[in-house]
């Protein structure tokens, strides 16, 4: 997502031919800006093209072309009427687009030039969002932190200090420093919602080595389902969901792992994050996704999405997220992604130590 910013001639090539309205003229007032900016949509998909290349990749430059003028009428809208209602929210879209476009820099700059200007509650979340940039921007995680404690200082006591430190960790694929910054959300910031975070990330490695403990029904069959009766086996925990493009694009390969792998002591989990059936159907997904696709493990449901009890507890935050059990019913490895292969070979040959 290493693009740039276009002007308005190159956005309407870029699209070829998807011109915006309004483009020759130009907004006269900050009303007619914000206008502009609300008509301004996705372009419409053919999805009967879905996998040609040149469709998706001309499709992706239009609906790129489409946000940069959506940027770009928000710093109009700010230098003809920093005080519209409506300004900081299109300035925090434009700088989110800004930092995807890799121009962190100019994002910074901008709204270090805005927060002067600001008070209050205002200002206190426009200087969060520049810390949240400034983070962003930085590689190594000491340079994060040294980022991150610059605002904790500026702001002692603020729950948003742990905010900051949480999208580090998660950002940070050595679980060792991860579970540091974890302890020290759960310590410094004990009453944020990052806190409870923290602690079910921190459940993470202190269940390591110790029985996991999960029986539920099948969504897809009506059976009980019970670690119990799976000991003796390995037993792969997939949290995922029908809406989550990784978890369908990964599907495949994990029917793979599982073909070669049911025979010989292995066992598949299911855990679906999928939306309450109320609201978006999402047993029915469910239910769908695996018949079409005939998925043969079984399906925990937990019906309540990402804030499903049982997932939200062991802290997870971002799916495809595999664990693997091992045949004593213990917790092998809570990070199994992209290894899940490996880790089954080393507990089925007897290989093995703990890997959090």
């Amino acid at each position: 997502m290493r693009t740039t910013l276009v002007s308005f001639g190159l956005a309407a090539a870029l699209a070829g031919g998807f011109a915006f309205a309004g483009d020759q003229a130009g907004p006269k007032s900050a009303d007619a800006i914000v206008a502009q900016y609300k008509a301004l949509q996705p372009p419409a998909r053919d999805d009967s093209r879905k996998d040609d290349p040149a469709y998706r990749k001309e499709y992706s430059e239009r609906y790129m072309a489409m946000l940069d003028k959506k940027a770009e009428l928000a710093k109009q809208l700010w230098e003809v009427d920093p005080n519209h209602p409506e300004a900081i929210a299109m300035m925090n879209a434009r700088w989110q687009r800004l930092v995807q476009t890799g121009k962190h820099d100019t994002a910074l700059g901008e709204i270090d030039a805005i927060v002067p200007t600001l008070s209050g509650e205002a200002r206190d979340d426009l200087e969060f969002t520049r810390a949240r940039i400034a983070v962003s921007r930085l590689h190594r995680i000491d340079d994060q932190l040294v980022a991150a404690d610059e605002y904790i200082r500026a702001h002692p006591g603020n729950p948003r200090g742990g905010d900051l430190l949480a999208s580090i960790a998660a950002r940070t694929l050595d679980m060792g420093p991860a579970h540091d910054i974890y302890r020290r959300i759960a310590t410094e910031f004990p009453t944020s919602k990052s806190a409870k975070a923290a602690q079910a990330k921190l459940r993470q490695v202190d269940a390591i080595g110790k029985p996991f403990d999960l029986s539920f029904t099948d969504a897809t069959t009506g059976k009980t389902v019970s670690m119990a009766d799976l000991k003796g086996k390995v037993v792969v925990i997939d949290f995922w969901a029908t809406w989550c493009g990784p978890c369908v694009a990964e599907m495949p390969h994990m029917k793979e792992i599982y073909a070669k792998y049911k025979d010989k002591g292995v066992e598949f989990i299911g855990v679906s994050l999928d939306n309450p059936e109320e609201s978006g159907k999402g047993l029915t997904k469910l239910k769908e996704f695996v018949a079409r696709e005939n998925i043969p493990w079984p399906q925990y449901y937990q019906g309540k999405g990402g804030q499903s009890e049982f997932s939200s507890g062991w802290g997870i935050t971002a799916i495809p997220w595999l664990f693997v059990v091992d045949q004593n019913g213990n917790l092998y490895s809570t990070n199994a992604r992209g290894q899940v292969e490996k880790i089954i070979e080393k507990l089925l040959t007897g290989t093995t130590s703990t890997n959090g």
